[in-house]
């Protein structure tokens, strides 16, 4: 970018810039004017020429011969005016054509460094971007993985706690056979105070199971939230905008714009968020004292 521009000598330029006065001097000389009255002259003789007999037939040939003599004359001088310009005009080529070329090289050059930078920073945006939703996808299924198991020990829990309450109903039922069958007013007694200590266990066993019920499933619903607000965000995560790069004439530059499955997804996961939490919301109002099994 820093070469020195090479040298030329004056001789070459006045040589280009005289280009336009050979010309104007060419044409204007008594030969040139002779020899165009001399055309016309010919040209106007052989605009009613006929051909009714064979003798002006014959003589067809003679003056054909006569049009491409003056046509030579024509062309030779023409060639003598042309060459000069010609030679003229490849000098002036010849003149500016390293400066052209130089300009061409420039504007290469400085176009690719532009690309470069544009293409660089886009690639570290777009990485970025690639990390992100790794990371947010990697922690989404953890935290599915930890509901799922969550689900499975709090419905181990559920089964444990149905099995239990139908055990103290066999035992109640059992007590309540043996105080009918009891014979004296003490067995009746005594079997009405094992009924009730049964019923008081049964009935403090029953509120914890329900209790660790209702914290197992604020727990899963808390984790179920975590998850599907990471699931929005790996769906979501767009490439972090990138500074755009000063406008410079010459140069122009496109955008694409994306729009619409994303924006459905973040939508559809936000409903199915809000109909969980409402459901568990409604199930919180009712006791699940499962008193039908009294």
């Amino acid at each position: 970018m820093n070469e020195q521009a090479p040298q030329y000598e004056s001789e070459t330029i006045e040589q280009a810039a005289g280009a336009a006065d050979i010309f104007t001097r060419a044409i204007n000389t008594p030969e040139v004017r002779e020899l165009a009255t001399a055309t016309d002259a010919l040209t106007t003789h052989y605009q009613d020429f006929l051909v009714q007999t064979d003798a002006q037939y014959a003589d067809g040939a003679d003056e054909l011969r006569r049009i491409k003599q003056q046509q030579s004359v024509l062309e030779e001088r023409r060639f003598a005016i042309t060459r000069p310009m010609d030679a003229a005009k490849k000098a002036v080529m010849d003149f500016f054509r390293p400066f052209s070329d130089r300009l061409d090289d420039a504007e290469i050059h400085v176009k690719k460094a532009l690309t470069d930078y544009s293409t660089e920073k886009r690639r570290i945006a777009d990485e970025a971007a690639r990390l992100e939703r790794q990371r947010a996808e990697t922690e989404a299924r953890r935290l599915r993985e930890e509901a799922r198991v969550a689900d499975e020990k709090a419905a181990a829990k559920e089964r444990d706690r149905l099995a239990e309450l139908q055990r103290k109903e066999d035992e109640r039922e059992r007590l309540a056979a043996e105080r009918a069958a009891a014979k004296t007013e003490e067995d009746e007694q005594r079997a009405k105070e094992q009924e009730a200590a049964a019923e008081k266990r049964r009935q403090a066993e029953q509120d914890r199971l329900h209790q660790e019920r209702l914290e197992s499933e604020a727990a899963q619903r808390e984790r179920t939230a975590r998850a599907e607000t990471l699931e929005v965000r790996a769906e979501t995560v767009v490439t972090a905008p990138v500074a755009s790069a000063p406008k410079v004439k010459g140069i122009s530059t496109r955008k694409n714009w994306k729009l619409g499955q994303d924006s459905q997804r973040v939508f559809a996961a936000q409903h199915r968020g809000d109909r969980r939490r409402r459901a568990s919301a409604q199930g919180q109002h009712q006791h699940p004292r499962d008193s039908r099994l009294l």
